[in-house]
């Protein structure tokens, strides 16, 4: 599926209405059910995935004992949490991670649906059947939460991550990376209010190299902590759009 379109200048000769480069969609919110996504569930932790309205809901299995291979938001050498991928298309071009281009990510998640110390993350990557963490080299938006009423918006770096203190005033985020010429590049992310009003931001560079490697669109799904459980039939819901544009360098 197309990530972004392609973008005609105002003299570029192709005919058509150029693309306000100023007004730009991200397009559709993703859809985890619409049959473009593989998902990877080592530990069979996911019982079912719906989607209604722009939502995904994911509803889990039981996880009685608390395991640090579950937490996005960790250099824990091991990553065994459920994601869901696909091949990573600006227009009919795969990107790889030969030439820089640019991404964003909006994520929205629900908060009122606090069923257990959770994790959502989504983005960009190289390796998303790995279960080593350091291999995902992966950039992307972050979810945290622990606490009912209180919650963290950031950016995920697969290893790492930058997330503000926690607050009820977060409604989403923002973050957008550069990626590609040989290295998972770098990210900043904006933690928006409900009015998309800037309330906390930050950055994060990336500190893994590539050779010519094609990519994926990732989305995953874990706990908070190494002590965080989950009942069966407990639940996350959220929407996420990605989309992406590479340009020719002068």
């Amino acid at each position: 599926m197309p990530i972004a379109p392609v973008f005609p200048g105002a003299d570029s000769g192709g005919g058509g209405t150029p693309t306000d480069l100023a007004a730009l969609s991200l397009g559709d919110a993703i859809d985890l059910t619409d049959g473009s996504w593989t998902l990877l569930d080592p530990d069979s932790l996911v019982k079912s995935t719906t989607h209604d309205n722009g939502v995904n809901t994911v509803t889990f299995n039981l996880l009685d004992g608390g395991n640090l291979d579950y937490v996005l938001a960790t250099n824990h050498a091991d990553y065994r949490a459920p994601r869901w991928y696909r091949a990573l298309n600006i227009g009919t071009t795969r990107m790889n991670s030969a030439k820089l281009f640019v991404w964003e990510a909006v994520l929205d998640v629900d908060e009122t649906v606090y069923a257990f110390n959770q994790n959502v993350a989504h983005g960009v990557c190289a390796a998303p059947t790995t279960v080593v963490r350091s291999s995902l080299d992966a950039m992307g938006s972050l979810f945290t939460q622990n606490a009912s009423g209180n919650w963290r918006y950031g950016g995920w770096a697969g290893d790492s991550n930058v997330t503000p203190g926690a607050s009820n005033q977060y409604a989403r985020v923002s973050v957008v990376g550069q990626y590609g010429a040989g290295h998972i590049g770098s990210l900043v992310f904006a933690a928006l209010n409900s009015s998309d009003e800037r309330v906390q931001n930050g950055a994060r560079n990336g500190s893994h190299t590539l050779s010519d490697t094609d990519l994926f669109e990732i989305v995953t799904v874990g706990t908070f902590n190494g002590t965080a459980t989950i009942d069966d039939d407990d639940t996350i819901k959220f929407k996420a759009y990605l989309s992406a544009v590479r340009f020719t360098l002068p």
